[in-house]
């Protein structure tokens, strides 16, 4: 913000200075986020998680790599408002995200559900359900357990071996489709 060449970058700076509180040290995300009116955020994959969980529209203004993506999906999800990248938002584009992010019921609702449907979701024991089926699968046996796990389970391509580096073997690299249906929210 402060190198910004957006045309009204010394007014926002005034601007948040004067409005907003600044933390300096670090806060726990999932202390911090649920107090909030709005988050305002990189879109960065662990403080989108966190401002989701949260409940909190957020309002991302990304800076690299998959935060532009980020930023789109939240907005399709409901879970906020995307914009552009903070050295291009203007004064009136984040007054106008800031104020519908905390007045707009249906955007807030939205993040409200959102946020408990995360909260909800077991995905670490769901994963590690799937990979003891998937487990259990190339042995031959199936459990009760399976066929309810089928549901929410994403096809899986099979595992890649690892490969011997200096005599060591490398974990094979994990798939994303092991982890991830496209039919289930996964948290973005």
């Amino acid at each position: 913000l402060d190198s910004s060449p957006a045309p009204d970058a010394a007014e926002l700076r005034a601007f948040a200075r004067s409005q907003i509180h600044f933390i300096e040290q670090s806060a726990p995300h999932e202390w911090l986020f649920p107090q909030m009116d709005a988050i305002v955020h990189h879109g960065g994959a662990g403080t989108t998680g966190s401002a989701l969980r949260a409940g909190v529209p957020s309002i991302i203004t990304p800076c690299a790599f998959d935060q532009p993506e980020i930023a789109a999906k939240v907005e399709r999800q409901g879970g906020g408002i995307g914009l552009q990248q903070l050295h291009r938002v203007t004064v009136a584009q984040m007054t106008a995200a800031v104020a519908r992010a905390i007045s707009d019921p249906v955007l807030r609702t939205s993040a409200a559900k959102l946020g408990a449907a995360l909260r909800n979701e077991r995905g670490a024991a769901t994963t590690a359900a799937l990979i003891a089926k998937r487990a259990r699968e190339q042995a031959g046996e199936q459990s009760e357990q399976d066929v309810e796990l089928e549901v929410h389970a994403a096809p899986i391509s099979p595992r890649v071996r690892g490969h011997s580096r200096n005599g060591r073997v490398a974990p094979a690299p994990m798939r994303t489709s092991l982890l991830s249906d496209p039919g289930h929210h996964n948290g973005c």
